[in-house]
């Protein structure tokens, strides 16, 4: 039997593609499986609960209201890389821009108004890039990320550097 091209007009009538859901343009995110595997190998060191999965991970990102996971998240992860002690969920919208202004202000997607836009308000994406930037902040000094972890060979703490 021989091979059969479609035509033109067979191309043009033929059903686009359905758009991607929510679920498939996290997944499709480098951004949100670094930050998983962030959380599996250095979540304990940076006080993240460590029975978060990725599937519990990805519930909360498609919830339709503010994430109370992510919100923790990101203030383990804030309280890791900055030098104040009292941080709470009230002030991690300021403070978090101070790191952004400090170390990437290219990138601040809290803004420089007097009164910082809100991490609750952020898309799911937004929110995603700025946990993986504090992530990949706590790694900047990898002498102490290496005193917080639990392997105790040398080499295991090796392969992550």
């Amino acid at each position: 039997m021989g091979s059969r091209k479609r035509g033109r007009d067979e191309m043009e009538a033929s059903e686009p593609a359905p758009e991607p859901t929510m679920l498939d343009k996290l997944r499709n995110m480098w951004e949100f499986s670094n930050l998983m595997q962030y959380i599996y190998i250095f979540g304990r060191a940076v006080k993240i609960d460590e029975d978060l999965t990725i599937e519990d991970l990805e519930n909360e990102c498609l919830k339709p209201e503010p994430s109370s996971v992510l919100s923790d998240i990101g203030l383990a992860l804030l309280k890791y890389v900055s030098s104040h002690r009292g941080l709470t969920p009230e002030i991690f919208d300021e403070y978090t821009r101070r790191q952004y202004v400090a170390k990437a202000p290219e990138r601040n997607p809290f803004g420089e108004e007097e009164e910082p836009s809100k991490f609750a308000e952020f898309d799911v994406f937004t929110k995603i890039r700025v946990l993986v930037q504090l992530s990949q902040w706590t790694l900047i000094n990898a002498d102490r990320m290496r005193e917080r972890m639990t392997e105790t060979k040398d080499n295991e703490q090796i392969q992550w550097v």
